[in-house]
């Protein structure tokens, strides 16, 4: 990021001085530049995270002349050529005295800084501009890169999924830093002369090439390796400048012998990878281990880099964990869909902050003892969660775990359905999600002191007249996407906190008497619930559908949930 900004800087620095050099400057034009000019050309070169606060300044160009080579002298954001685009948006300069005879003028030729190619051929004989950073050709482009149509100024080119031409006699530009190949790319690149500036190199679907010896370019940070990859690597030569790689979907090749890169940092397996880990010699940079779909082998023994930050299993995995099989390092666990096996033995990383179990799990966890640091614990689907989902086996009893003193945010899903009566919910905790199946009574529940969000989902239908609900909170949810929450809410005690306030679908309750909280800035009804309201909240915005009936003074109206769920503002669960 760092790298980023500094290039930002130097590249708003040199198209600020651009402006005022050469035959076509402002300063031969003008000379003495007011100060109005001279802030607009400033201005012309402020970015946002490399985005320009402007979409167009066409119009600008016709203020004047000096308007129009400041404008001409920042770098355009993107040109598409195609079979219309003029020649003089986008070739290079002039070569022949007869070109340069007839495009004489003042007015400076635009600096392209990326090109979106649809043209399905090169044009021969003419030279894109060196202003030229990015290049991505169209999804039809099949023709060989020959020596001299690219400028040594791209940094990054992006192939269409129909290129298929060799490379290995490619001259790449010298400031390449980037290089995606497309899904129908599968050519050899064992003689390949890389540039020592290209750090990212990306393969499509269709690539599945020998990578022994040193194929790859010695400067290379990222690698994926896309769909059919599935080539043995203990004879690949990986750079030691290498951190993080990515493999398809195919590969299965075992990891034994291979001599992983130092630097190390990310590893991602995809879909079939499903290999023995117990002689992997991993590096000690190694952060982030991902394993996706059919692995299911087991990590005992000290198989796994002791440096692990981050470790995922995202489908089959159904392997013990007790013990010291974790980590130490381990910040972040996801273990994954097919996950169920007893924890109540394991041994938590004492860095452990977050913990997902998925969709299988169903085990006792009033014995566990969670690690201090835990902010994060989920009982639900994982990465395959949805708003209000039933499709979860977990349903354990709570009420005499002791939850770590950290916790910020819990969340049960699934099947679950336990008193929570008798729970002491630690003060740590902000947010807490009871979803699924959930359906107990609440009434009699002391809350977390810190609890700022709370969602009761899909089934549950339990009075709330007589909660008390905690101070601290601000956003309530009652019953998620078609959800069959439907109480009397005119004796609600609400807290002074609360801001947002959600109804599910079967909602249609009277709210004439309801005395809302002068919090209050948000509320979603659903689109049914058309009755006319006396004492209307303060609210900035209130959510309905677009057949909302009741009326307000103070309500801004938007046609927001016709039908489907609801996220937070700026939330998602």
């Amino acid at each position: 990021m760092a790298e980023k900004r500094r290039f930002q800087q130097e590249e708003s620095k040199d198209m600020t001085s651009a402006v005022f050099r050469g035959p076509n400057s402002i300063d031969n034009l003008q000379p003495g530049l007011n100060r109005c000019l001279d802030a607009f050309v400033v201005a012309l070169n402020q970015s946002c995270d490399g985005k320009k606060w402007y979409t167009s300044i066409a119009g600008l160009q016709l203020a004047s002349l000096a308007f129009c080579v400041a404008c001409r002298n920042v770098l355009a954001p993107c040109l598409t050529v195609d079979k219309g685009t003029p020649l003089r948006l986008w070739c290079g300069p002039c070569t022949t005295p007869l070109e340069v005879l007839t495009t004489v003028t003042r007015v400076p030729a635009i600096r392209v800084r990326e090109v979106v190619w649809k043209l399905t051929e090169r044009k021969d004989g003419i030279a894109l501009p060196s202003s030229l950073r990015r290049i991505t050709f169209g999804r039809d482009f099949n023709q060989r890169i020959d020596r001299g149509f690219l400028p040594a100024s791209v940094e990054e080119i992006v192939f269409g999924n129909a290129f298929d031409q060799p490379v290995n006699g490619v001259r790449w530009p010298t400031s390449l830093r980037k290089l995606v190949f497309g899904n129908a790319f599968n050519q050899p690149v064992d003689e390949g002369v890389w540039p020592v500036s290209l750090q990212e190199l990306v393969f499509g679907g269709e690539f599945n090439q020998s990578l022994d010896g040193g194929a790859l370019p010695t400067s290379l940070r990222r690698l994926t390796l896309g769909f059919r990859f599935n080539q043995r690597m203990d004879e690949v030569l990986l750079p030691a400048s290498v951190e993080n790689i990515v493999f398809g979907i195919c590969f299965n090749q075992p990891v034994k012998g291979v001599s992983w890169p130092a630097s190390l940092e990310g590893l991602e397996f995809r879909c079939a990878f499903n290999q023995p880990m117990d002689e992997a010699v991993w590096p000690a940079s190694l952060r982030e281990l991902l394993f996706s779909w059919r692995f299911n082998q087991s990590i005992q023994g000290g198989v796994l880099p002791t440096s692990l930050r981050r470790l995922c299993f995202k489908y089959d995995f159904n392997q013990r964990i007790d013990g010291n099989t974790l980590p130490p390092s381990l910040v972040h666990l996801d273990l994954g869909r097919a996950f169920n096996q007893p924890v109540n033995k394991v041994s938590w990383p004492p860095s452990l902050e977050e913990i997902v179990f998925g969709r299988q799990f169903n085990q006792p966890v009033d014995e566990v003892v969670w690690p201090a640091s835990l902010h994060v614990l989920e009982f639900v689907l994982g990465t395959l969660a949805l708003s209000g989902s039933r499709d979860g086996t977990f349903d354990q009893p709570i009420h005499s775990v002791a939850w770590s003193t950290r916790l910020q945010h819990l969340r049960l899903g699934g099947k679950f359905n336990q008193p929570i009566v008798e729970v002491m919910w630690p003060r740590s905790l902000q947010t807490l999600t009871l979803d699924g199946l959930f359906n107990q009574p609440v009434h009699q529940v002391v809350w977390s002191s810190s609890l700022r969000q709370l969602k009761l989902g899909g089934s549950f239908n339990q009075p709330i007249s007589q909660v008390k609900w905690p101070a601290s909170l601000e956003r309530l949810q009652l019953g998620a996407d078609y959800g069959l929450f439907d109480q009397p809410i005119d004796g609600v005690t609400w807290s002074t906190s609360l801001r947002w306030i959600v109804f599910g679908m079967a909602f249609d309750r009277p709210m004439g008497n309801v005395v809302w909280p002068a919090s209050l800035r948000g509320l979603v009804l659903p689109s049914h619930c058309d009755r006319a309201l006396a004492g209307w909240p303060h609210v900035e915005v209130v959510l309905v559908d677009a057949s909302f009936d009741g009326g307000g003074d103070y309500v801004d109206y938007f046609n927001a949930i016709a039908g489907a769920g609801f996220l937070w503002p700026g939330q998602s669960y």
